[in-house]
């Protein structure tokens, strides 16, 4: 799967999965959602991969949460929240190191994985 909104990097056991819509705020819509999924499972089934670094491009902002202009605009939810429920059923450990701003009421990710705040960092919401 090639990605429009998310950039895949390994580097040896280490994948770094940056979310890459900066003008937004790195805001998942459902596009990313679907990348997102797509990501952890190729993350998760391949054997050469122990740590992922997740992180957001751009200057400010981790993950402004969903991206509440495409929220509105949906005419049915569909799978929407499938990433979330894989990540938080999955039985595998998890760390997240966050740098940035981000809505922590929008991060659902968070209560699946440990958090660790990057220095000087702080949080909306």
């Amino acid at each position: 799967m090639d990605y429009e909104h998310l950039t895949y990097e390994q580097d040896g056991h280490v994948v770094t999965l940056v979310h890459d819509r900066p003008d937004q705020h790195n805001a998942i819509n459902r596009a990313m959602a679907e990348e997102l999924h797509h990501a952890w499972q190729r993350f998760r089934d391949d054997d050469d991969a122990f740590v992922l670094v997740i992180t957001g491009a751009g200057e400010t902002t981790f993950c402004a949460g969903w991206d509440l202009a495409e929220a509105a605009a949906l005419e049915e939810v569909g799978d929407f929240d499938r990433f979330r429920s894989g990540l938080y059923n999955d039985p595998g450990p998890c760390r997240l190191h966050a740098s940035g701003r981000r809505v922590q009421a929008g991060d659902r990710r968070r209560q699946r994985l440990r958090v660790r705040r990057g220095a000087g960092d702080r949080a909306a919401g």
